[in-house]
């Protein structure tokens, strides 16, 4: 027997969580818009659920999209997903969950009844951090001032990391196209801030994608290793659309 959708019921909303950004307004609908098309007209019973994983490439988190069976509904009865009731429930959870007002970020999703459907939108932070490690000779403490003077440098250029630059041990005096680092000198203590696809153990990375790293998720992933690992430097590695990228800061004493 098939069911077909007639009103809303009632609406959870997730978070915010501590240590996660949730997703951005614009990339999470991005994503509804797929996800609604991909399982338009399947059916849902109580042993068949629609689901599916995205990674982002704004703050830390993956964000899943499910349409699921009420289990006080008819165990026997379906109903065929409307691609229509599919992105209104669920861009209402978006557009009604907004958990932070913490620039484009800040969405965790929630869940909301549609007669036997429920529609769910939920949010899992992938980003490692480990700090300390500094793997280079003559290591030295970082500094605040020196920290933030280098990032702020750092994030403000335009620099595309890709995965089919090749080194072959030559030496640039610049930073060549496909990397993406920065040297900052201050006094003696010279801030090397290095960005490289690296999966760090983590497993379910996307395909590495070229991308610019200039901009505010570098600010935000930066700001991180210093606020948690402070003067003796670190990496945060995240698991987005890209890919897996590291993110390192440590301090080297220059002589």
């Amino acid at each position: 027997m098939a069911l077909l959708p007639r009103s809303y019921g009632a609406m959870i909303c997730n978070g915010p969580f501590n240590g996660g950004t949730g997703v951005s307004l614009h990339e999470a609908k991005a994503h509804v818009v797929d996800f609604c098309a991909s399982v338009a007209q399947a059916s849902v019973g109580i042993d068949a659920n629609q689901i599916a994983t995205y990674k982002t490439s704004l703050g830390d988190s993956d964000m899943t999209i499910s349409v699921t069976y009420h289990n006080t509904c008819d165990q026997d009865a379906h109903f065929v997903i409307d691609i229509d009731t599919c992105q209104q429930s669920l861009y209402r959870i978006l557009e009604q969950c907004d958990s932070s007002s913490e620039g484009k970020l800040g969405h965790f999703g929630g869940n909301i009844t549609n007669d036997c459907g429920i529609y769910d939108i939920s949010t899992e932070t992938k980003e490692v951090i480990r700090c300390g490690g500094n793997p280079y000779h003559d290591s030295m403490d970082l500094y605040t001032s020196a920290i933030d003077d280098a990032i702020y440098e750092y994030c403000n250029k335009t620099l595309t990391l890709s995965p089919s630059f090749e080194n072959n041990d030559n030496f640039f005096q610049s930073v060549p196209s496909g990397q993406s680092y920065h040297n900052y000198v201050s006094g003696t203590l010279l801030v090397r801030i290095v960005t490289q696809f690296n999966n760090q153990g983590q497993a379910g990375c996307a395909v590495a994608a070229e991308f610019d790293t200039k901009g505010e998720e570098c600010r935000r992933k930066l700001l991180i290793v210093r606020d948690q690992c402070g003067i003796e430097g670190g990496g945060l590695s995240e698991n987005g659309e890209n890919g897996c990228v590291l993110w390192t800061m440590w301090g080297q004493r220059l002589r």
